[in-house]
């Protein structure tokens, strides 16, 4: 038997870094907002650090959400070994959805952890008029915000989302460090094929190292198999001792670039609608961007009703971001050609060794202009 539950204006589905902070974002202007999440607990991850160029109090964090501050990043390839100066960070991925969840709770957001949409509830129309959870009870809302991640639990009904994505996957250990804590290392070239690994200083001797496979998977093994051979590189055992079999892992959509991002009463935000960089460098800062730029305009939405306020918002966002990440999506189809083949990959190292470290940087972080490609 179906229930229905008390109407909220909002109804953010997925409580992930987008739903979260669009949810506290909304709710501080006095939206009511309800959030569903499927997994039982909000602060449990695969992955316990991320690496970022952004900036904790731009976005309300306290300092507690940086794990270490990087100074310098080596970027190598198979026979080039290029260090860079600059400053970055390597967050606590727990302590940033620890104060997002926190700040949701101040303003008020309904957090319901453990809840997962089984059905949906369509007008004549085919506008959204509510969804149906695991236990019957069915949530209604005015506008309904898809940031379940790959999931894209509403998006991919609308339209917005391929129904198939592909995904990028990734594993990681948390391992002693013997390098300085203040260094990070990104690693790239045939041995590490269809992909790139990394080495995130955490602190009191502690790395996290990692590969990020650019495909679904290595071809011919497991990922995990081919991790475990890259971490008998000497390259990589110069730098870490691996002491413990714990082994982390986790996925990211690496589907097309969307550009369209609602349909009727269904918006996207988030990783629903492929806003994380399709490159390597941020995730985080361009999806906390993203839940920046929608926040205003869905709620000038609930106040008006006018869909121009979503137009807007899809605007918004294509007018800052949209070219950036076709040039990102070009970079990683040239990054997967470089992985497998060592002398492109060199090539690929040696014009970041006459970079600056600024226009470095950029590069890694994705802030990527055409002048920080071809020019120092």
């Amino acid at each position: 038997m179906i229930t229905r539950d008390t109407e909220s204006d909002v109804l953010v589905v997925g409580g992930g870094v987008a739903g979260l902070h669009v949810a506290h974002l909304m709710a501080g202007s006095g939206v009511r907002v309800r959030l569903l999440e499927a997994k039982p607990d909000l602060l449990h991850f695969s992955f316990k650090t991320l690496g970022s160029f952004l900036e904790p109090e731009k976005y309300g964090f306290s300092r507690k959400i940086v794990a270490s501050e990087l100074t310098s990043m080596v970027f190598h390839s198979r026979w080039i070994h290029t260090r860079k100066h600059g400053p970055a960070r390597i967050l606590d991925k727990a302590q940033v959805h620890r104060e997002l969840l926190e700040k949701c709770q101040s303003n008020g957001v309904d957090v319901l952890a453990g809840t997962s949409i089984k059905n949906v509830r369509q007008d004549p129309d085919g506008q959204l008029t509510g969804v149906i959870d695991q236990h019957g009870t069915e949530h209604t809302a005015r506008l309904y915000v898809d940031c379940s991640g790959g999931k894209a639990v509403l998006t991919h009904r609308y339209g917005l989302m391929d129904k198939h994505p592909q995904f990028a996957l990734g594993v990681e250990y948390n391992v002693r460090y013997k390098d300085r804590q203040d260094c990070a290392h990104l690693f790239y070239g045939e041995n590490f094929r269809e992909g790139y690994g990394w080495i995130f200083p955490l602190g009191g001797e502690r790395a996290i190292v990692g590969f990020g496979s650019l495909q679904q998977k290595p071809a011919g093994m497991s990922l995990r198999q081919f991790f475990e051979r890259i971490l008998a590189l000497p390259v990589i055992t110069n730098l870490i001792e691996k002491d413990n079999d714990d082994i982390q892992g986790g996925a990211f959509p690496i589907s097309d670039v969307k550009t369209k991002f609602f349909s009727g009463n269904v918006v996207g935000i988030g990783d629903s609608v492929s806003q994380g960089s399709p490159l390597l460098g941020e995730g985080y800062r361009f999806i906390l961007e993203a839940a920046s730029i929608a926040a205003p305009h869905l709620i000038s939405y609930l106040a008006n009703g006018d869909q121009q306020d979503l137009q807007r918002y899809e605007r918004e966002w294509n007018d800052t971001y949209a070219q950036l990440f076709h040039r990102h999506k070009r970079l990683q189809r040239l990054a997967l050609r470089g992985s497998r083949n060592d002398l492109l990959a060199d090539t690929l190292s040696l014009m970041m060794k006459t970079k600056r470290s600024k226009t470095f940087g950029k590069l890694i972080s994705g802030d990527i202009t055409s002048s920080a490609l071809w020019f120092p």
